[in-house]
């Protein structure tokens, strides 16, 4: 045709690399996550793991899998939602950065979306993370996809 612009198919361009997923196949469900209750809060989307922590997770044996499994369910799901966690801003930085890495993104940062009594410390929250609220429900944290 024409003015058509054609588009070649070789190497990618170096500058784009770094946007390059770092799996080479999708992730699936290990199971390693099935020993916890876990209830599809609707048909669509988001999941609550009962008794869940994060510092659990975080210093677990097989924390990697665990990690790994629950950015598959983030990536199913949408969202999940961890409550009642006794959890610093830097424990759960590390998990995000975690999930993140686990996951094969580039980003070196996902933000954290928390209820405030989680995240305050010294009537400060912390700058990384953004607070979300329900009055109808005690302490609750949610891990929200990109």
């Amino acid at each position: 045709m024409p003015g058509a612009t054609t588009i070649s198919e070789g190497p990618a361009t170096p500058k784009y690399d770094i946007a390059r997923t770092k799996l080479d196949k999708p992730l699936s469900y290990s199971g390693s996550l099935d020993s916890y209750t876990q209830s599809d809060l609707t048909p669509v989307i988001g999941t609550e793991f009962e008794g869940l922590q994060v510092v659990d997770l975080l210093s677990a044996k097989n924390s990697d899998a665990l990690i790994r499994d629950l950015a598959v369910t983030i990536s199913q799901r949408g969202v999940i939602f961890l409550r009642n966690q006794d959890v610093t801003p830097q424990q759960m930085r590390e998990l995000m950065e975690r999930i993140t890495v686990l996951a094969g993104s580039v980003c070196l940062f996902a933000p954290a979306y928390l209820k405030p009594t989680d995240l305050i410390r010294n009537s400060q929250i912390h700058p990384a993370c953004m607070s979300i609220h329900s009055p109808k429900k005690e302490a609750s944290s949610a891990i929200r996809s990109a």
